[in-house]
């Protein structure tokens, strides 16, 4: 059993992977270890995690996507969370498992995680989880990134403005808006149930990416607002269609389509105009509403029907 102290120690020997090309600074290490435990912390802090097992869900994988936005200009690869969810374990952070239970060999064969009962207890003291992640943001990311996250993660505000008196105010603002734009997508799409509000779809692949967006009701460029209720949770299809102004949505959250604006067809029977005057789809449970206000700049300034 390890002391608080001995796991922020370990949180300082992640080992990850080395970019020698990129610098010799902070902005040479990979992310994925870093992220992969910022996003633990955070389903700790939102009560998602209850015991210390942890499964490789759809959730855990939009939480890590959408952490990769931050670093994604550095580190170009594609996010693979199957690497760090298995090889964390080679920290004695947990144990990698098959879907059976079975001792993971393989980062392709890893579906579930034992967090270390020492390290799982550590995180439901807030103030470790503060210090844990002061830790990794600030030993494995360059300040643009370290700006980004703590505005994601919601803590070390005071860090944070110091962080970004290091950078241009341009390039300041660019990262917070990075990490708002990070928030905006775990809290609409994980509150939709990851099914797109237009066609009631959910396609989650067995890597646990899933086919829908967070998109903006009131455009962003123009409101600047991250507001979850100014968010819809759409399909890729029904999100440019949206965009396009090509249907929206009605006081009472029902879709109307703008049917004289469009032409369309489909082998397989789909139309949009199938939808016109149908409800926006809630999957049960699902509590999060568009707010009347972000709706109502939507069928006004977008909308073309």
């Amino acid at each position: 059993m390890k002391t608080p102290t001995e796991w922020l120690r370990k949180l300082t020997a992640l080992n990850p992977s080395i970019n020698a090309r990129l610098g010799s600074g902070n902005e040479r290490f990979a992310p994925h270890k870093p992220l992969l435990l910022l996003c633990v912390m955070e389903l700790v802090e939102q009560g998602r995690l209850a015991e210390s097992r942890l499964t490789l869900t759809a959730e855990l994988a939009l939480r890590f996507q959408s952490f990769w936005r931050v670093v994604v200009t550095r580190w170009t690869t594609k996010p693979d969370l199957q690497m760090p969810f298995h090889h964390l374990s080679t920290q004695e952070f947990w144990r990698p498992l098959t879907k059976d239970l079975a001792r993971s060999s393989h980062r392709s064969l890893t579906e579930i995680v034992e967090i270390d009962l020492s390290f799982f207890t550590a995180m439901q003291d807030p103030e470790f989880r503060r210090r844990a992640r002061g830790v990794l943001v600030s030993h494995y990311f360059p300040g643009f990134e370290q700006v980004a996250l703590r505005e994601l993660t919601g803590v070390g505000v005071k860090e944070a403005e110091s962080a970004a008196e290091e950078i241009k105010d341009e390039a300041r603002e660019f990262a917070r808006s990075t990490g708002r734009d990070a928030r905006f997508r775990i809290q609409v799409v994980s509150s939709y149930g990851f099914t797109c509000a237009l066609t009631g779809y959910t396609l989650t692949t067995v890597s646990c990416s899933s086919i829908v967006d967070a998109a903006h009701i009131h455009e962003r460029r123009d409101s600047k607002n991250d507001d979850p209720r100014n968010g819809l949770a759409l399909s890729k299809n029904a999100h440019w269609m949206f965009d396009e102004g090509l249907w929206s949505i009605t006081d009472d959250l029902k879709i109307i389509v703008a049917a004289k604006t469009f032409t369309d067809s489909s082998p397989d029977g789909f139309s949009l105009r199938n939808y016109h005057e149908r409800p926006i789809y809630f999957q049960q449970g699902c509590t999060l509403r568009p707010d009347a206000k972000y709706i109502a700049w939507h069928r006004e300034k977008q909308f073309r029907g």
